[in-house]
């Protein structure tokens, strides 16, 4: 992440997955990378509040035979997000709306428009040690797919071995909350090196999620 200032930031995502699924192979491929452009304003920041949106942009550097991520789907998600700080608590949430597009005549009739959201609570154990739960999901607006919402908890923790705190490691393990599910169980391992923290309020740090 580039901040230009204190308002606005450039992120890029380029994830690598692992899929191990029951009754196939595992296969190992890089996803889809993303382009998230952030707005933070610090009207209420005082208050501890922050409030902030944006937009993603998804590149289609996957593989659709691998089932990772997608080789020629594009995705534009606008998303709205607010933070808030109050002693050792942070508490952080985002909307989101994937808008698909460069889809086959076949993926048009299945998804449209998604619906996305991220609720996150973040507490400070200790000055390097945080706990962290974080909810997500979403539901498809329109489509053949559309239906119910898909929620998932993932429950984590980081850490900061240093004491400037310029370097972050975090793991965490996401379980589905509901009947629709996209996996069985999802383990996330980040790690970040930072050169200046962004925080909201000056405190808060990103999720699991890109949005914040």
């Amino acid at each position: 992440e580039y901040a230009f200032n204190r308002s606005l930031s450039l992120q890029i995502e380029a994830p690598l997955t692992w899929r191990e699924p029951a009754d196939e192979s595992s296969d190992f491929n890089l996803d889809n990378i993303e382009f998230i452009a952030k707005y933070a304003n610090f009207v209420f920041e005082e208050e501890g509040i922050l409030l902030g949106g944006g937009f993603k942009l998804t590149l289609p550097t996957g593989g659709n035979e691998k089932n990772i991520g997608s080789n020629h789907i594009f995705e534009i998600e606008p998303f709205i997000d607010a933070g808030y700080k109050k002693g050792e608590l942070e508490t952080t949430a985002a909307i989101s709306l994937g808008i698909p597009s460069n889809q086959r005549d076949e993926e048009k009739k299945k998804e449209e428009v998604n619906l996305g959201y991220n609720l996150s609570f973040l507490y400070h154990i200790t000055s390097q040690i945080e706990g962290l739960v974080e909810f997500d999901g979403g539901s498809v607006l329109s489509g053949d797919e559309e239906g119910p919402w898909i929620v998932n908890i993932t429950p984590g923790i980081k850490v900061c071995p240093l004491k400037d705190r310029d370097f972050e490691f975090g793991a965490g393990v996401s379980l589905p909350l509901t009947d629709r599910e996209k996996f069985d169980v999802r383990t996330i391992v980040s790690a970040i090196l930072r050169s200046e923290e962004r925080r909201v309020g000056k405190e808060c740090r990103s999720r699991w999620s890109p949005y914040h």
